[in-house]
């Protein structure tokens, strides 16, 4: 089942489609399972939509179309802070952190068009649980935070930002 990957506006979003396979066993049989799959890496503030074009099981010539909308990242948090210690700053240019473990009371104010906000927690390997976002937390190796909030200013509903503990 050949497919590609096309978008009108290449300088907003970069599209590549890849292709591979994975051995898995069913019923004592190793079977080749195809994985394919579509790469989109935001390069610019604009809009586009990009285009893929595929051939079903039963060779049908099929097309699916989504559009994307990339801005300008801005830092979402007025307060940040984990005990005394404040992280505000270290989401001025990103949306993913590493840090050192740390504990304390969370301590959070969110910038103007940020509404909403929900913290969770996961430890290390596990699944994420909601927490009081005024809660204290101890966050060791390999855990991690998620801010999930609503950006007004962009129209986007679960936007999300995260400390992984180094």
């Amino acid at each position: 089942m050949p497919y590609s990957v096309t978008s009108k506006k290449k300088n907003v979003i970069l599209v590549n489609s890849y292709e591979s396979s994975e051995k898995i066993t069913i019923r004592g049989q190793e079977v080749d399972v195809p994985i394919r799959g579509i790469t989109v890496i935001p390069n610019k503030v604009g809009k586009a939509t990009y285009t893929v074009d595929f051939s079903d099981s039963s060779g049908t010539k099929r097309s699916a179309k989504q559009t994307i909308r990339c801005y300008k990242w801005s830092n979402p948090f007025k307060t940040l802070k984990i005990g005394k210690k404040s992280f505000k700053k270290l989401f001025k240019k990103t949306n993913s952190i590493e840090i050192a473990p740390v504990s304390g009371k969370l301590n959070i104010k969110m910038n103007g068009p940020y509404k909403k906000l929900k913290v969770y927690y996961a430890a290390k390997d596990g699944a994420f649980v909601k927490i009081s976002n005024k809660g204290n937390v101890t966050l060791n190796s390999g855990d991690r935070l998620l801010f999930r909030y609503k950006d007004n200013k962009n129209h986007v509903i679960d936007e999300e930002a995260v400390f992984t503990v180094r």
